[in-house]
């Protein structure tokens, strides 16, 4: 086979006599033919561990996040644990340990995580589905509640609700219309009147600003000349001719430092009013200044146009612009000018006072105006309760909602718990699995077929052989088989297992029956709900002005008028009564009942089975020269304690037969309990071990005990101490003399081979005869089939 192929084993194969497929399956340790292993183990390995990914790891999610690292998770955990199932035995050999323990109590664990999920799938997913049909019924019903008493409210006040109504919007409607004619005529003044500063006023300042900073550079300029000149300015001067103008007679009692006329006004509204009036004034003046610049301007150049060089040089600068439309001579006229107006118009005293009258109350025609808000919120109060509903809805869909996410965190943390106690199954696995192959006496008290071929084997050939176990020898080494009673050990291990099945029973029961109870109970309240609701009536409301005149006609038209409302609706719950979803009966019976039962079968009742079957079945034939050194060990052992055992056994025995003289005589007693008597012979002694072998001190039943036939040797022997004896009464041989402490036992050298030097053995029936035949001469009536005394 090439690089399949071991050598060693080859040898064993042809000294054995046996197949390939024998020795590979059966005889050949897990470390033989290494190479072929680690391919077929690849082969089976690949639709293990992808099981063990999609059961364990996949359950956990870690790669949900991303559909490219989910892909690269899954392979790397299939390939890590397939070259660990392919390469190493130990891993091999522990992950189907946990495949077969998953059956036994270390089961347990996992097993209650899965129980735990299917109840989250079953009972618990439909009692929290069912309570959400339940608040969504509760809800409706509380709207439908609502709608039925609103639609009385609205029959009782509905007709004085429209008629006070109405009458706030006429109201509102002429208090409109009042406001607007009002503001109408305000409207031109409000601009002039406000406080806030507007752009003619902004623009007003930055003018005066201009003016000052122009009468700050010629103040300069006039300083430069003075310096330049050496001696103070005098109005002959030209410079101050051109600058100052002070020639003109009508600016002789005018100065731009003069406060301005509307500062004498004493409320601010008449202030800000005159000084917008002197500002439109001074406006008015400056377009004519610049009108007046652009007029000589043209002047200028029509006549350099008119007038030929060089006459035009005498002539033309004659037209002195700044002369004509001098900006400062312009604007002190102007201040004289606007200051002269508004001191003839002598302004009422009391109009500042009605000033501030006319600004406050167009405020109040403002606020007034907006009094459609006021209305607007009339109708909040009624959808108060509808409000209320939606705030419940949103509440009892917000608390559903943290159900939902507690119990899908409650799953991803099962499902991490189940992961953990399958590494723990595993490593107890491992545990096991080398205690088992260093610890030679580990659980090493189990007799299979193979044990006694070797017993057969040395039977065959004479040498010492067992044969068989009394039961006092069982109870004493604690030897045992597959099928032998569970142990006390045993026994008590299975009560901590029983007592989880109890409590996850008793939960799933509880849950159950839970849900049965909420499904009936809802079932039956919406079977039993539906009705409906027929709302009929009318109601009105009526409000009449009499009299005559203005008032009278004013009042009518604002307050007279008739309502009614007529109310005919048909109100039904057939759309608020959703029935409950009923149990899941295939959850119920085939993922938690048959589960449960099965886990009381494997991991209680029979818990001792699965690890009987690992020790006894699977690791012999996952390590077979371990078990044979186990075996071999076990049946020395058994063999050394069985030798112990009969030394001391024929130890007892010459003890009595030397002081006592060994006497089986009946205690004295009624003749109804006599050996041969009726009742002792076949009742009592079928029915009660009533007798005992004096070798192996086992209790028996009379009739399979063989005695001694000498008359003064009444010793009993089981037919397995007559043979390990070679036929030979050992309580004959010591009163012969021929055993004693130094030569306890008769070796068969050349007696036993000789049927004739054999001790004869009466059975039960053969030794009630002898005895009656021996006894004395007393009539008595003897037991059926016996024969009579004579």
């Amino acid at each position: 086979m090439g690089v399949f192929d071991d050598p060693k084993r080859n040898a064993i194969r042809e000294k054995t006599k046996s197949g390939f497929f024998t020795d590979f399956f059966f005889r050949s340790e897990v470390t033989d033919y290494r190479n072929l292993r680690i391919v077929i183990n690849t082969i089976f390995g690949i639709f293990f561990c992808t099981s063990l990914y999609y059961f364990c790891w996949k359950k956990l999610n870690f790669g949900d996040f991303d559909a490219a690292y989910g892909i690269l998770l899954k392979w790397f955990m299939i390939f890590l644990t397939l070259y660990a199932f392919a390469t190493n035995s130990l891993f091999r050999c522990a992950f189907f340990c946990v495949l077969i323990g998953a059956f036994g109590k270390q089961g347990q664990y996992p097993f209650t995580m899965l129980i735990v999920g299917n109840l989250q799938e079953g009972p618990i997913s439909n009692v929290v589905h069912n309570y959400e049909l339940t608040s969504e019924l509760v809800v409706c019903h509380l709207e439908l509640q609502s709608k039925i008493i609103s639609n009385r409210v609205a029959l009782l006040t509905g007709p004085m609700e429209e008629l006070v109504e109405r009458m706030i919007t006429k109201g509102t409607r002429t208090m409109r219309k009042i406001v607007k004619e009002v503001r109408e005529l305000l409207s031109p003044f409000l601009s002039d009147l406000t406080m806030e500063n507007t752009k003619e006023d902004k623009k007003a300042v930055e003018e005066a600003i201009q003016v000052q900073n122009i009468e700050k550079r010629k103040e300069k300029i006039l300083k430069l000349w003075q310096k330049a000149l050496d001696r103070p300015l005098t109005a002959d001067d030209e410079v101050v001719k051109e600058l100052t103008y002070l020639n003109d007679s009508s600016l002789a009692n005018v100065s731009l430092e003069q406060p301005p006329p509307w500062k004498t006004f004493k409320t601010q509204f008449a202030q800000k009013f005159a000084a917008r009036m002197t500002s439109r004034c001074d406006d008015i003046f400056n377009k004519g200044i610049d009108k007046c610049r652009d007029l000589a301007t043209q002047l200028v150049n029509a006549c350099k146009e008119a007038i030929f060089w060089p006459l035009e040089m005498f002539i033309c600068p004659q037209l002195n612009i700044e002369s004509i439309c001098n900006n400062l001579q312009r604007r002190v006229q102007a201040q004289e000018l606007c200051r002269t107006q508004l001191e003839k118009a002598k302004m009422d005293p009391s109009m500042e006072g009605d000033l501030l009258d006319v600004m406050n109350m167009t405020e109040e025609l403002e606020e007034n105006s907006k009094i459609n808000l006021h209305t607007a919120l009339v109708e909040s109060p009624r959808l108060e309760v509808e409000y209320q509903l939606s705030d419940l809805k949103v509440k009892v869909k917000t608390a559903s909602n943290y159900v939902k996410g507690l119990i899908s965190i409650t799953r991803q943390a099962i499902q991490a718990f189940f992961v953990y106690f399958v590494y723990c199954i595993f490593r107890d696995a491992v545990g096991m699995i080398r205690r088992y192959n260093e610890d030679v006496d580990f659980n090493n008290c189990f007799v299979n077929s193979d044990f006694w071929k070797i017993d057969q084997y040395r039977s065959q050939k004479g040498q010492a052989h067992l044969t068989h176990f009394s039961k006092s020898e069982v109870r004493e080494w604690h030897v045992l088989n597959f099928f032998s009673f569970p142990t006390k050990t045993e026994r008590r291990a299975a009560l901590r297992p029983f007592i989880r099945w109890f409590v996850l029973m008793f939960t799933v029961v509880m849950l159950v029956l839970v849900d049965f109870y909420f499904y009936s109970f809802l079932f039956s309240v919406v079977d039993g709900a539906k009705q409906s609701v027929n709302q009929t009536g009318q109601s009105s409301a009526n409000i009449e002005i009499t009299g005559n005149g203005t008032v009278a006609d004013f009042l009518k038209t604002m307050v007279n008028s008739n309502q009614s409302v007529e109310l005919d609706k048909t109100i039904s719950n057939e759309h608020c009564l959703i029935y409950p979803r009923p149990p899941n009966r295939d959850i119920l019976i085939w993922w938690l009942f048959v589960p449960l039962i099965l886990s009381f079968l494997f991991q209680v009742l029979f818990s001792f089975a699965m690890r009987r079957i690992v020790i006894n079945y699977f690791m012999p034939f996952m390590y077979p020269r371990r078990s044979r050194v186990r075996l071999i060990y076990l049946f020395n052992k058994l063999l050394v304690n069985r030798e112990k055992h009969r030394s001391q056994a024929r130890a007892r025995i010459r003890f009595i037969v030397e002081r006592w003289n060994v006497q089986t005589e009946e205690a004295a007693g009624a003749d109804w309990l006599a050996p041969d008597s009726f009742l002792k012979f076949y009742i009592i002694d079928k029915l009660f071990r009533t007798s005992k072998c004096l070798l192996c001190n086992e209790r028996m039943r009379p009739h399979r005990l063989l005695y001694c036939s000498q008359d003064k040797c009444q010793a009993s022997f089981c037919q397995t101490c007559v043979d390990d004896n070679h036929g030979m009464c050992y309580a004959c041989l010591v009163t012969a003399k021929e055993v004693n402490s130094q030569r306890s036992q008769l070796l068969p050298i050349g007696r036993p081979s000789n049927p004739e030097n054999k001790h004869k053995f009466l059975t039960h029936a053969e030794n009630i005869r002898k005895k009656v035949m021996t006894a004395p001469k007393v009539e008595k009536n003897t037991a059926p089939g016996l024969p009579k005394q004579e």
